[in-house]
């Protein structure tokens, strides 16, 4: 799962919590691929976002270092 800024709610929050309440444990059932720019910038998170998709559509879903 790609998500972006840590506390983006569209982002990580909200896709995490649903999952969640699935019964699905971050770690055990699914890895966590963190895109976090931006972080603290009050809902302009774009940056992690777009970077996320960039690199999931383009194969590699696996974050920059």
């Amino acid at each position: 799962m790609a998500v972006g800024a840590g506390d983006s709610p569209q982002a990580t929050l909200i896709p995490l919590s649903f999952l969640g309440g699935q019964g699905l444990d971050p770690g055990k059932d699914f890895q966590v691929l963190r895109f976090d720019q931006l972080s603290g910038k009050h809902g302009d998170h774009i940056g992690g976002e777009r970077d996320a998709v960039r690199r999931c559509f383009a194969g590699t879903p696996t974050p920059l270092v």
